[in-house]
């Protein structure tokens, strides 16, 4: 129990973790796209804007393919090293034109859709298939492949103005492969912090679960003393005066807090650490039978018929004695709250690797198929069979020990329905 919830704070805390990290991974890497799009889109304004007025008188040539025109970088700078826009870094060397003079290109598309270049470099394959496919593609901006581009309609042409920002997109990918490996290694650091630091945090519910199993223990048999006066007590006052209805009474209560304390007993002694037990292979078809032949004559006495089908040889890996009161309980089980309209079936098979042992009955169908493995819970109670004014002398108690045996011999203990009836499936492994 201790080890299930310090897994689970690790698990938590972790997954708790990973989910923030990846969160500010997202958001930071987000927050840079958004950033450097709305950079580029600014100079891209820019740039086609003084673009369009330089060239503006010289459109008709543009469309004739016959441009001859200075550089864009002396067009955007005076004679003195100075922007038009300014002076100092922001119109002087550090402008944007001059910064993306050399990534920015106006492609100009007629109306019968020949692509020229409006600029002092040749129009190669790749910026005639680079305008057409943004043309095509009908937005008036954007970004496709590694360049960010506008396009402006102006009279039977089309200006596509394109900023190449294949190195800021190199540098986007950088950020991100550089924020998810420092997010990757806080995770991993968090994980050993957590995993160190859970030893810790758990040691209080540890303390104040042993104080209960100690409790429990202690109690159980401290009860049973006063148990056996009482009932030995009834069993002398039985035979001084014959039938008696309150000392039958007594007799009969006297039982259950017996049986009830020493399931209570069993229980804490599954939840303890220190129980061990030792796994050896025996013969489970021997051990099944024994265990369900004794419930045959019982189901019969209740009104009902129990069919063992235990294939025989069968050899499996376990506790003997606990793996027989596993069965025990659950043929117990079975019968008790049976409907008795069909025979209860108990067998054990071999299924490829794995052998099963199953008990199966009708039953009150008033828990949901994904409720059922709320039947394990101790003093679980799912209908009013299972009430004890209905004359079953159960608390509740047994499915949990049952479970508890199951996990200290490593077998999977499974509930489920089948054709409308509750099939209880115990599984080995060979």
């Amino acid at each position: 129990m201790i080890k299930k919830v310090r897994n689970r704070f690790i698990l938590v805390g972790t997954a708790a973790a990973s989910a923030v990290t990846i969160l500010l991974v997202l958001a930071i890497n987000v927050f840079n796209t958004v950033q450097i799009n709305g950079n580029l889109d600014h100079v891209l304004y820019e740039m086609s804007q003084e673009k369009s007025d330089v060239l503006d008188s010289e459109k008709a040539g543009a469309l004739e393919g016959e441009w001859v025109e200075e550089p864009i970088t002396e067009r955007m700078l005076s004679s003195d090293g100075q922007g038009k826009k300014g002076h100092g870094k922001k119109g002087g060397r550090y402008s944007v034109q001059t910064q993306y003079a050399g990534h920015f290109y106006h492609i100009v598309v007629d109306a019968d859709g020949k692509v020229s270049l409006a600029g002092p470099t040749g129009l190669t394959e790749e910026l005639k298939q680079l305008a057409a496919s943004i043309v095509e593609r009908g937005k008036s901006s954007g970004t496709f492949n590694d360049y960010r581009y506008r396009v402006q309609e102006n009279g039977q042409v089309t200006d596509v103005f394109v900023l190449d920002c294949l190195t800021e997109h190199q540098q986007a990918e950088r950020l991100l492969l550089i924020s998810a490996v420092v997010g990757a290694g806080g995770i991993l650091v968090f994980f050993v912090f957590v995993f160190l630091m859970s030893r810790r945090i758990i040691i209080p519910l540890k303390e104040n679960m042993e104080k209960q199993k100690r409790f429990i223990t202690d109690a159980g048999h401290e009860l049973k003393t006063p148990l056996s006066v009482i009932g030995t007590n009834m069993d002398i006052l039985a035979m001084d005066l014959g039938e008696n209805e309150w000392v039958d009474g007594t007799i009969q209560q006297v039982k259950k807090l017996r049986k009830l304390v020493g399931n209570l007993i069993s229980l804490a002694r599954m939840d303890e650490d220190s129980t061990a037990i030792v796994l050896s292979p025996f013969d489970v078809s021997s051990a099944a039978m024994e265990s369900t032949e004794p419930f045959c004559a019982v189901a019969s006495q209740a009104g009902g018929q129990m069919i063992p089908d235990i294939q025989e040889g069968l050899t499996a890996r376990g506790d003997e004695a606990s793996v027989r009161q596993l069965f025990t309980i659950l043929c117990d089980n079975a019968i008790k709250y049976s409907t008795g309209e069909t025979p209860i079936r108990v067998r054990l098979f071999q299924d490829g690797k794995h052998i099963c042992f199953e008990t199966e009955n009708s039953w009150k169908q008033d828990i949901r198929p994904e409720k059922l493995d709320s039947v394990f819970d101790r003093f679980y109670r799912g209908d009013a069979s299972r009430d004890r004014r209905s004359g079953k002398t159960g608390y509740g108690l047994g499915l949990s020990i049952a479970k508890g045996i199951a996990a200290k011999n490593q077998l999977q203990l499974q509930v489920m329905e089948k054709d409308q009836r509750l099939v209880f499936r115990v599984t080995f492994s060979r």
